[in-house]
């Protein structure tokens, strides 16, 4: 009973409140006008990612390296999804097609990336539909695309 009651004392303060309007001039300080509040201004965020460990690290992503570190991911990320498996021969001898040169299993090569940059690819493992290849220290399993 006690929770009604303060609920409905609460309505009908806030509808009294909401109603009565700015007070009378009799009960503003005499003398001193109020301004009108304005609202503050909203300060900008700035955030800088670190170049290096040293200047610290990345708020949004406290556990990723940064600095070179970084760029060498992102350069071995890149290069890695350039990689096309564009074709697969069957037994007796298994080849493997990526990006327009042949490998065979255990060999190791360069192939020229879209960009330009050659990159040295070791395939490891040649199987029906996919070809497992090493860039780098990234291990990686190429699926073979087909209708493109």
């Amino acid at each position: 009973m006690k929770r009604h009651s303060l609920a409905l004392l609460c309505a009908v303060s806030y509808a009294l409140c909401s109603q009565a309007g700015p007070p009378p001039a009799s009960h503003r300080k005499a003398g001193r006008a109020t301004p009108p509040a304005a609202d503050p201004p909203i300060p900008k965020s700035v955030f800088v990612i670190p170049a290096s460990p040293a200047e610290g690290r990345n708020p949004f992503f406290p556990h990723t390296a940064v600095g070179p570190e970084m760029a060498r991911i992102a350069a071995a990320a890149a290069r890695v999804s350039d990689l096309v498996l564009n074709g697969i021969t069957s037994p007796p001898r298994k080849l493997a097609l990526i990006n327009g040169r042949t490998f065979e299993e255990g060999e190791t090569g360069a192939i020229k990336l879209p960009s330009g940059a050659n990159v040295e690819v070791t395939c490891l493992e040649i199987k029906a539909e996919t070809a497992v290849v090493k860039v780098g220290s990234q291990r990686v399993e190429l699926q073979l695309r087909h209708g493109d």
